[in-house]
């Protein structure tokens, strides 16, 4: 995944927004010694920026891997731990706000022409996708 990668951000509609799709532009790099891997993603959602920052590790010791999600829209990270199901890496995570805990679950998928990311989450009671990030080597 490293590198500058262009595509598109599909977002579901919930009671709090409408729905949209616009355009998605990302940067991913190998940080402090290689150990990491930093995501830089930034796309609109109904109309207004959204701009997310994506670690992603992994825990030798715990033998998974750890994703820590921190955007704009919020103070209060995601932590997800997950592994590999086939070719997908399935991350899962928990969000506890005003006493009731989320479930949330990143999904990547990285292929030869280019990687999905599904975001999904229970906030509304069950888990139900909330955004496709799909993307692919910018033409030059």
């Amino acid at each position: 995944m490293v590198g500058v990668w262009a595509g598109k951000a599909a977002i579901r509609p919930t009671q709090f927004r409408k729905g949209s799709e616009s355009p998605l532009k990302a940067t991913f790099r190998w940080v402090l010694s290689g150990q990491h891997m930093e995501g830089d993603l930034t796309y609109a959602v109904g109309g207004s920026p959204y701009h997310a920052l994506l670690l992603l590790s992994y825990d030798f010791h715990a033998r998974q891997f750890v994703a820590y999600w921190a955007d704009n829209f919020s103070s209060k990270p995601t932590i997800f731990r997950g592994a590999f199901t086939g070719d997908t890496l399935v991350l899962e995570g928990t969000s506890t706000e005003d006493g009731r805990t989320s479930l949330a679950e990143l999904r990547i998928n990285v292929g030869a022409a280019g990687w999905t990311l599904i975001s999904s989450g229970d906030a509304m009671g069950d888990m139900t996708e909330g955004a496709r990030l799909t993307a692919s080597r910018p033409k030059n």
